[in-house]
């Protein structure tokens, strides 16, 4: 996690902080993890133990009770519903979970004794809290049915532990499932459970084959009585008419069409008759005239027409008849119409009967043929079902019979194992991390790195010895290993060009002043005069016998370098306190080339305070696990780090 949660809440995790909060607290996780083991074999050892036995089973798929009808019988009998087919294969859950199936069960294996399912303490009491409660409320309890209250908890038992499931694989059979305490009980249950269900799918299949014989047989009754109804119906219409309707009908309608022919013609005559009468009324025609005639009256030329006004038959000559001939021949005309017409009317009346009768007669006929064929289909069914009754075929299946296991189900000692350990580990890892909100420090060197953002980052692990030398011997006894530190650190002060120098420690064995004195030892090649002030340091009594410089006191010198300290009548911490401080700084910044001021914890965090927005290189000196997170925030925001230093 990066250490600046308040500062920059867009920040995203760093997940090998986490784990490395997980790692440094691993063997208080492990510890845990084995706890929650312990904790998890215990219960397993003692809670009651739960067996569950297992039958399996598969009810007759054959719910239709008869047979398959081929041919025209068997489309009808699938419209009527009453054809051969599958049924379901199994019983409905809900039904075996009900209440009166475990009633009826009751009867057998008698639960109100199983104190597993029901467990009655006569002298129970109620607790005195409970009671003082429910009279400071005025709480009045109604009066509890205990017969009630005992079917309800054996139904609630019963339907927690006793759980029925479908297989998936072959036939998809019927799995039962009981749990109980004893594994005896658990398996004569389970069994006892199956046989029922196969009794009672045999009952109901029995009982459907009789209401099924019983209802065909009455249905077969009243086809046969409207079958014998149609085919009277049919005979008295016969008796009545004739057995010809059909016959009689296409008769009757061709003679209404040669009727009808035989009028359309001769009216078609007599309107070109009443032309050629008009024309001649004129006294007046011409060639003309016939034209328009002919246009008018396509007849005209027809060989017919000639003949009735005793004309030449041939088309190309047309002669003018006599107007008194024409006359007669009109009036004739005109009285074959006239009889024409009533013929027309009395041959469609006498065509509109027959067709009266042929529908009728096509009625009757077509209920004679589906009451017949009802009658067939019903007759073929009471055939099935009577050859069913006398033989029942029985395709239930036994694959299983419960037997009493032999382990107990649960509870499953592996499983609570496994779950104390992961409750263990998790418990370990939330406290891990309050320990790690509670501390407040870095775990992680990436985390300390980014929260410092100093531009050089040296891990300082090589000068943990230099803490045991003195400034006498530092420079003789100064490791090899730590040149290269010392260097760079030597490098970033030239090239900051700066002369005061902050050497600040927060939680880490290195102090400040460690730092200082071994980076003093290594410039001092460079003939610099370096003046160390460490403000940690204790009142030296020796101060007394040294030269001062201001308000310090030389105390210790070892060629070029100064050690130096505020006066005796000041702590060396409370000198940054003084409204001289800056000017005391001043008047030894003359007499030397670098300045080395060290402070370690509160103290550096005051020395920042001090420089802050001053332009002085900054070296702090962090360790993980024990440098805290709000300090080298507070420090890096009064003064920059220039070089980190850090293990």
């Amino acid at each position: 996690m990066i250490s600046e949660f308040n500062a920059k809440p867009n920040d995203e995790i760093n997940l090998s902080e986490v784990f490395n909060i997980i790692w440094v607290h691993k063997i208080l996780i492990a510890c845990l993890c084995a706890t929650g083991c312990y904790l998890g074999i215990y219960y397993a050892l003692n809670t009651q133990k739960i067996y569950t036995a297992s039958a399996s089973f598969k009810i007759s798929n054959s719910k239709s009770g008869g047979i398959s009808i081929g041919g025209e019988f068997g489309a009808l009998a699938a419209l009527a519903g009453m054809g051969g087919g599958a049924g379901n294969n199994s019983f409905l859950v809900d039904e075996v979970m009900g209440r009166e199936f475990i009633v009826s069960l009751d009867k057998t294996l008698n639960f109100r004794s199983d104190n597993f399912f029901y467990k009655y303490d006569p002298n129970y009491v109620e607790p005195a809290w409970k009671a003082e409660i429910k009279k400071l409320i005025n709480w009045k309890s109604d009066s509890i049915n205990l017969d009630e209250r005992m079917w309800q908890s054996i139904i609630n038992k019963y339907k927690k532990n006793i759980k029925f499931t479908i297989s998936k694989k072959g036939d998809k059979a019927t799995i039962i499932s009981v749990n109980h305490i004893n594994a005896s009980r658990a398996a004569d249950i389970a069994n006892k459970i199956m046989e029922t269900v196969i009794d009672n799918e045999r009952n109901i299949s029995a009982d459907n084959q009789a209401q099924r014989l019983s209802y065909l047989s009455q249905t077969l009754a009243k086809a046969h009585g409207d079958l014998e109804k149609s085919l009277t119906k049919l005979k008295n219409f016969t008796l009545e008419n004739n057995s010809l309707p059909l016959e009689n009908f296409v008769l009757a309608t061709q003679v209404l069409d040669n009727l009808r022919v035989e009028l359309t013609r001769a009216t078609q005559i007599h309107n070109a008759l009443a032309k050629v009468s008009y024309l001649l009324e004129l006294e007046k025609v011409s060639r003309s005239d016939y034209l328009m005639l002919r246009e008018e009256f396509p007849i005209v030329d027809q060989v017919e027409f000639r003949r009735v006004l005793g004309q030449n038959e041939i088309i190309s000559s047309w002669n003018w008849p006599d107007k008194t001939s024409v006359k007669a021949v009109f009036n004739t005309l005109s009285e074959r119409r006239k009889r024409l017409e009533v013929e027309v009317t009395k041959a469609e009346s006498k065509a509109k009967k027959s067709g009266q009768i042929l529908e009728e007669y096509s009625a009757l006929e077509r209920e004679a043929q589906i009451t017949e064929a009802t009658y067939t289909v019903l007759i073929e069914q009471v055939k099935a079902q009577s050859i069913i009754a006398g033989y029942q075929p029985d395709a239930t299946q036994v694959y299983e019979f419960a037997a009493p296991p032999l382990r107990a189900s649960s509870p499953n000692i592996i499983q609570a194992v496994t779950i104390g350990a992961l409750l263990g580990f998790l418990f370990g890892c939330l406290t891990a991390f309050t320990f790690y909100l509670y501390r407040g420090v870095y775990y992680s060197q990436s985390s300390l790195i980014d929260a410092a953002q100093s531009n050089l980052n040296i891990r300082a692990r090589s000068l943990l010895p230099i803490r045991y030398i003195s400034l006498d011997k530092i420079t003789d006894q100064l490791p090899i290993k730590s040149y290269s530190i010392l260097r760079e650190l030597a490098l970033t002060i030239h090239r900051g060009n700066n002369n005061i120098i902050l050497f600040t420690s927060l939680k880490s064995r290195l102090n400040g002043s460690h730092i200082a004195n071994a980076l003093a030892g290594y410039m001092q090649i460079e003939n610099l005069k370096i003046a160390i002030i460490n403000l940690d340091a204790k009142q030296s009594d020796k101060q007394k016998e040294k030269k001062s410089v201001g308000l310090f006191t030389l105390i210790d010198k070892k060629a070029a370098i100064s050690v130096l300290q505020p006066t005796h009548n000041i702590r060396s911490i409370d000198f940054l306190g003084r409204r001289d401080f800056q000017e005391q700084l001043q008047l030894i910044q003359s007499s030397f080339d670098l300045i080395f001021i060290s402070a370690d914890n509160i103290s550096a965090i005051n020395l920042a305070t001090a420089y802050s927005g001053q332009d002085v290189l900054h070296i702090s000196s962090v360790r993980i696990k024990h440098t805290k997170q709000n300090n080298l925030l507070k420090l890096r925001k009064l003064l920059p780090i220039q070089g980190l230093l850090y293990e």
